[in-house]
């Protein structure tokens, strides 16, 4: 399975990539971030040499980006926050 997380960078995003790399061997995850406030892409750093994980810096209201990201992915993880 591929499995989208949006939002990976943060602190709930990023434990739950790092939890499913962990438990499910079989599946691949892409992680689609903005890298804004709440994002830090050093909450991934023992991830980025994993062959399974893929990280694309991108907001999901870009539709072009999440439509081609979308050809790949079987199940999706979402994680909004509110914008202030």
């Amino acid at each position: 399975m591929k499995l989208l997380v949006t939002g990976g960078a943060g602190f709930i995003g990023s434990n739950i990539i790092k939890y499913w790399l962990k438990n499910h061997p079989n599946d691949d995850i892409v992680n689609l971030d903005a890298l804004t406030y709440a994002g830090n892409i050093e909450n991934l750093k023992d991830c980025e040499n994993n062959a399974r994980f893929t990280f694309t810096k991108g907001d999901i209201t870009d539709g072009e980006t999440v439509n081609k990201i979308m050809e790949e992915i079987d199940n999706i993880y979402l994680e909004l926050l509110e914008r202030k």
